[in-house]
């Protein structure tokens, strides 16, 4: 993804410098001015921080929600609206399905690492995990654990709201790379 952000920011004119950094450090260093904006955020969290960000509208990356589970559980999952009798699992962090879960009265178990997360689906502690898809590899290889996709979520670039004005040059850059790359799905 920082690959195609540097293209985007470049066929926008900007010359930026990138930082890797844990998420929840990136909210605080944006929130306080110390970092300009962020590459992969969701519409959600643009949103809950109104004040302070703007989002360019067309999403840099696509990903899917995947519910994770032990196999017997399959049958039952279609959509975020079939967890609502369940117990569920995220890692920290992931605002997107905190957010999708709070709309639907659903209090999920927060895990910290994705070695909790699996333990808590493990031991039975909850039915089924939310993850990104491309969060999967980081669970390893687990035979009895079974995955389906929920939903689509999809990531965009943030700025702090003093770069406002950049957004409409940086829409037209993404929207430009990604048709002539072939991306517009991802």
């Amino acid at each position: 993804m920082k690959t195609l952000g540097q293209f985007v920011l470049q066929g926008a004119g900007q010359c930026v410098e990138y930082i890797e950094a844990p998420v929840k450090r990136t909210e605080a260093l944006i929130r306080n001015g110390m970092l300009d904006g962020d590459l992969m955020r969701t519409k959600i969290w643009a949103d809950q921080n109104v004040d302070t960000v703007v989002y360019v509208p067309t999403p840099l990356y696509q990903d899917e929600i995947v519910a994770v589970f032990v196999k017997p559980l399959s049958q039952s999952l279609g959509s975020l609206n079939d967890l609502r009798s369940k117990r569920v699992v995220i890692t920290s962090g992931h605002r997107w399905a905190e957010a999708q879960l709070m709309q639907r009265g659903i209090t999920p178990v927060m895990a910290s690492t994705y070695g909790h997360f699996m333990e808590h689906i493990h031991f039975g502690k909850v039915d089924v995990g939310l993850i990104e898809k491309s969060s999967l590899p980081m669970l390893g290889e687990e035979p009895n654990v079974m995955t389906k996709v929920i939903s689509p979520i999809q990531f965009h670039i943030v700025l702090r709201k003093e770069h406002e004005d950049l957004v409409p040059s940086l829409d037209t850059a993404l929207k430009r790379i990604k048709a002539q790359f072939g991306l517009m799905q991802n």
